[in-house]
């Protein structure tokens, strides 16, 4: 944390004992609260007589629960966080010291980093303090800064009467006791903890020009001079953007990995359960999509990514392996099978594999909406979705065998009047991937390594014409079945 020299606090002292009255000038203040934060920021200054240039005076004061150590809160120069003087400032009520400014810079929409002392001569912490509100439970955190020359650091243009300022909460971050000014700090909440406002900065020229002080926060309700929308008249570039090139390509790598998971991976393992016609396609069209997608989308996070510290990250490389191992996996049983019209142990391997990872990738987005700080009620929403996927996913071959069941019963029906089912299903979906393994009672699997191959000897027999069409059922007898003139009588019969 950036300190002040002893010379400086006892001038700061000074100046506050000799000119009370010049607390009260002419500071710009604004002010935010919402149900679990507030803060205040006020900023005074005054064209400095040896230097030319404009010295700020600020006071940063946040409350809270004299019991609660979480979260903090922060203020920055400028519009966006890139390239931003930022002061955040966290710390515990109870602890005999004061709270800890941490004075931080970023060169992009990313957590920042501490600024050294000697990286900035020019600005001062003159002190940060607790104090006890009356008749509340509560401790009000104020700091104290100075910023000599301070519009190298604002980066207003010059002639622009209003300058920009940025700020972020996170009211809920636990820093287990470690509350050192370059202690890592999780991400601003998503959707309500992160903005803009704008300060007249000529409403902030101190009424006695030949001396200035840190201001007092007057009214934690008012703002002076201050407004959160762009003034009339504001140019583009410093107009509020939260939108950065760094911010929106996370916003790709977010959709592009939700679309995947989401949707596209689990629509495709529906299809090939599912019984549909030409399932097979259709599954490897759907997954190919989904996994160039996912591949993308991881891509982007990895190069995106500074340093690799989360569960979230190490996941999601585990992951895009795992998505690219199964796709080899599939492809060579796809090979293999157009050769041999068999199973092969590598299809095992690519279903199980889908089933971890489509489970991974569903907790990947749930940790990715947390580190975003989507809303309880979003994150929920989404649990639910996934809890109903997961049903249709893997349940699905249940409802496939209850449909199957009913087509048996009917075809059952038709042998007893006579009538052949000239509709069979289309089994080659779960010879591919030799999902028929699920249903071990059934009467036989072509071509299954469980089987006795006496049906295959049956149905090889009847190809050849050695022998007529019967009842491969027990108790099915063959009458009804008419001759049709030496042409294929051989009925179809359920598995």
């Amino acid at each position: 944390m950036a300190c002040v020299s002893g010379i400086s606090k006892i001038l700061l002292v000074f100046v506050l004992l000799i000119h009370p009255w010049s607390v009260w000038a002419n500071p710009v203040q604004f002010c935010k609260s919402a149900s679990d934060y507030n803060f205040c920021f006020a900023l005074e200054s005054y064209k400095n007589a040896t230097t030319g240039e404009l010295d700020a005076y600020m006071t940063f004061q946040t409350t809270r629960e004299t019991s609660s150590a979480l979260g903090w809160v922060g203020v920055g120069f400028g519009n966006v966080m890139e390239g931003s003087l930022m002061f955040i400032m966290y710390g515990d009520p109870k602890s005999k010291t004061g709270p800890t400014l941490s004075i931080r810079t970023t060169p992009g929409h990313n957590q920042p980093t501490v600024l050294e002392a000697e990286t900035i001569p020019q600005l001062h912490v003159a002190d940060t303090s607790y104090a006890n509100t009356k008749d509340s439970p509560q401790n009000i955190l104020t700091a104290h800064i100075i910023c000599y020359s301070c519009e190298k650091r604002l980066g207003r243009p010059e002639g622009q009467p209003f300058q920009s300022f940025i700020w972020a909460v996170n009211p809920t971050q636990d820093f287990d006791n470690n509350f050192a000014d370059n202690v890592d700090l999780k991400m601003h909440s998503h959707e309500s903890g992160f903005g803009n406002f704008y300060a007249e900065m000529s409403k902030s020229i101190a009424a006695d020009k030949s001396i200035a002080s840190v201001p007092a926060i007057t009214n934690t309700k008012s703002n002076t001079a201050t407004q959160e929308t762009p003034p009339p008249g504001t140019p583009a570039a410093l107009k509020a953007s939260t939108r950065t090139f760094r911010s929106q390509m996370w916003a790709v790598h977010g959709i592009l990995m939700t679309i995947s998971f989401y949707f596209l991976y689990p629509l495709g393992i529906i299809v090939m359960r599912g019984g549909l016609p030409r399932a097979v396609r259709l599954h490897w069209v759907i997954q190919a999509i989904a996994t160039i997608t996912a591949t993308t989308g991881s891509l982007i996070g990895i190069m995106l990514s500074r340093r690799f510290i989360r569960w979230h990250q190490y996941i999601g490389c585990f992951v895009l392996f795992a998505v690219l191992m199964q796709s080899l996996l599939g492809w060579r049983h796809h090979i293999t099978y157009l050769r041999t019209k068999q199973k092969t142990w590598m299809s095992k391997i690519h279903v199980w594999l889908g089933h971890i990872i489509l489970l991974l990738g569903w907790l990947e987005l749930i940790m990715g909406m947390v580190l975003k700080h989507w809303s309880y009620l979003s994150i929920m929403a989404t649990i639910s979705f996934i809890m109903i996927e997961s049903g249709a996913v893997f349940f699905s071959p249940v409802l496939v065998s209850y449909a199957q069941n009913y087509r048996s019963l009917d075809t059952f029906t038709n042998l007893k009047s006579g009538r052949r089912n000239t509709n069979p299903p289309n089994d080659e979906e779960e010879e591919y991937f030799a999902l028929e393994d699920r249903d071990h009672d059934r009467d036989y699997a072509i071509g299954s390594e469980e089987d006795d191959d006496d049906d295959d000897q049956v149905y090889s027999q009847e190809a050849h014409g050695a022998m007529p069409a019967t009842g491969l059922m027990s108790g099915i007898p063959a009458k009804g079945l008419e001759d049709d003139g030496g042409k294929d009588q051989r009925t179809w019969l359920p598995k």
